[in-house]
């Protein structure tokens, strides 16, 4: 491409876009909205880059930020005059501002300074920014890349059951100016006596603003003293119970209530296969397998008696771990008995009418958690062959050091379980420092396959 070519195409790209508004100044915090990293430069082409695999995620709050890009600078570049500039785009409310800066000497990165306006997030409701950032050496040449500032919004303690308990309150995450969403419902673990949904904020932000979902994170009543003393079917029916409210008020928060995905982990993924096997808990809230459009399971248990048999234990279980699990199972479910635990036990319950499932355990799992889930998708993918069941195991390759740090340190607090790690880091992975783990593209490309 030569110069006046690039010219031409850098000077119609600013006509086009390009529309100047009074300048705001606001006293309070600023937040810098640059990157985890700096950015590569790229020769500038068409079509432009693809800003949408380049995000940065706030929460859509009553705070400041100024936009400070970096930018690595390209090393044959270093040592040579140039002209940085700025393009901040808002597609919704389709107006841009472009700054062309002073002419400097390039070094190794460039800090963008331009772009000096102050925004409210809060006033940014309904919209995302692409933000392209570059320099224009004296030849012509425009180097630049570009990456897009999502904001998401977040609704606490919403109420599925009006009933005043803080176990049947709700958060939903939407990011702004995306309309008809992916619902992505996500059941958090803990042995069934324990968890709560703000420990899940990452979890809501990542796939809500690197994804694209609309996220509800739910309470449930738990199995003790002071959080509902719950005994099945105690906990399912609070799931069911979410369910439906989310399918009535869903669409208030951007979602589409036809694109309906369960997501649990642990104890949650029990509680989302359930959930999807037994059409019992649906049909008492008026709805049907055929509501869920598909559910991803991490690191649950399935046939249930499984984990308590013994001697000869199906999963190769130790005394230890199956005294361990009838602890578990007794508080949960009331009893440890077989007939008891197979009510209970999505394995028990498939049937032809199951939504597409992604299975999924990790190395370092609870005690028989990889067996038992290979267990369940060899039975469905036998009897029920034109059933879609996914599968997937996690290896400790797949963790960052901030994923597995961040696990350890949830793990040390349960010395029970503190030596499965991995156990913890599978959900842990799903954070804004890590959003393109292998874990996030695991769940995100199932449910991106079903439309």
């Amino acid at each position: 491409m030569n110069n006046i070519k690039k010219l031409f195409l850098i000077t119609y790209f600013i006509a086009f876009l390009t529309v100047v508004i009074p300048q705001k100044v606001y006293p309070e915090e600023i937040i810098n909205l640059s990157p985890a990293a700096p950015l590569n430069a790229v020769e500038m082409s068409l079509p432009l880059v693809d800003i949408t695999e380049q995000k940065v995620v706030f929460e859509c709050v009553s705070k400041n930020a100024s936009i400070k890009p970096v930018l690595n600078v390209k090393p044959e570049h270093v040592g040579k005059t140039a002209t940085p500039f700025m393009h901040v785009f808002s597609p919704a409310k389709n107006y841009g501002f472009y700054y062309n800066g002073e002419k400097i000497t390039l070094s190794a990165t460039l800090e963008n300074n331009l772009f000096s306006e102050i925004f409210n997030l809060a006033d940014l409701k309904g919209q995302f920014l692409n933000v392209y950032t570059g320099y224009i050496l004296d030849d012509g040449n425009i180097f630049y890349n570009g990456y897009r500032v999502v904001l998401v919004t977040k609704v606490s303690d919403l109420s599925y059951i009006d009933d005043g308990n803080a176990r049947h309150k709700l958060d939903i995450y939407y990011p702004e100016g995306f309309n008809n969403n992916k619902v992505v419902t996500f059941i958090f673990g803990g042995a069934w006596k324990q968890g709560g949904k703000s420990t899940y904020y990452e979890l809501g932000m990542t796939l809500s603003g690197y994804y694209g979902y609309t996220v509800a994170i739910v309470n449930y009543r738990l199995s003790n003293d002071t959080d509902g003393n719950a005994r099945h079917p105690d906990h399912i029916n609070d799931v069911a119970s979410a369910f439906k409210w989310l399918k009535e008020n869903v669409s208030q928060y951007h979602g589409d209530p036809a694109k309906f995905f369960l997501f649990g982990q642990s104890a949650g993924a029990h509680l989302v296969a359930l959930l999807s096997t037994d059409e019992t808990y649906l049909m008492k809230n008026g709805y049907h397998l055929s509501d869920i459009k598909g559910t991803v399971s991490m690191s649950g248990a399935y046939n249930l008696y499984n984990f308590v048999k013994f001697p000869k234990n199906p999963i190769g279980l130790s005394v230890e771990d199956t005294l361990l699990y009838k602890v578990l199972m007794q508080n949960a479910f009331g009893s440890w008995d077989e007939a008891a635990l197979n009510s209970a036990a999505p394995y028990m319950h498939v049937n032809t009418y199951i939504p597409p499932m992604l299975i999924i355990d990790t190395e370092n799992d609870m005690p028989g958690f990889e067996k038992d889930s290979v267990l369940l998708v060899d039975y469905v993918k036998h009897s029920f062959p034109d059933k879609r069941m996914d599968y997937y195991k996690l290896l400790l390759t797949d963790y960052s050091a901030y994923t597995w740090e961040t696990a350890s340190a949830m793990a040390a607090a349960e010395p029970a379980v503190s030596a499965y790690v991995g156990h913890y880091a599978e959900v842990v992975a799903i954070n804004t420092n890590d959003y393109k783990s292998k874990s996030a593209r695991i769940v995100t490309d199932f449910i991106n396959s079903i439309e």
